[in-house]
């Protein structure tokens, strides 16, 4: 549920306030989640776990409509298609093996703590790295409806 709602806040948000903050803020978001549960001790009380689903569940849930627009902002080109396919492929190739190796150091370490807390660095790096790109550097507010539009073309509401 959390990621339902993080994916409609996310999407409307960044209409409103641009992609790389709605990014940027899910990231952190999602990180400060996985940080906490990293440092929970075990038997910790279910509030606390309900508090790592909900911000876990918003941080990622934020991002997940802003997966597709960042790339085309990115990438928008005639190549696109082949681009967006190789970054899905990645994601896919590390949806795969990321379970797997945190099963392996589970295993080797018997705790997930440096897990979570090399996902939650990852999430950080991941929200920085939009700053970079900037994908929405060229994007123009429509002042009749307030909503950040691509290249200044105004969608009508």
């Amino acid at each position: 549920m959390a990621t339902l709602a993080g994916s409609l806040l996310g999407g409307w948000s960044s209409d409103r306030l641009g992609r790389e903050v709605v990014w940027l803020g899910g990231s952190a978001i999602a990180a400060i989640g996985l940080a906490l549960f990293a440092l929970l001790p075990v038997g910790s009380s279910v509030v606390f776990l309900v508090i790592f689903a909900i911000l876990t569940g918003l941080g990622f849930g934020s991002r997940l409509p802003l997966l597709n627009t960042i790339a085309a902002d990115v990438f928008d080109s005639p190549s696109f298609g082949r681009i967006y396919g190789s970054l899905q492929t990645s994601g896919a190739i590390g949806g795969a093996l990321g379970p797997w190796l945190a099963g392996f150091l589970f295993d080797l370490l018997h705790s997930y703590t440096m897990i979570l807390s090399m996902a939650s660095g990852m999430l950080l790096i991941s929200g920085s790295l939009v700053l970079v790109v900037r994908p929405g550097s060229h994007h123009h507010t429509d002042s009749s409806s307030g909503i950040l539009q691509p290249g200044g073309n105004p969608i009508n509401t």
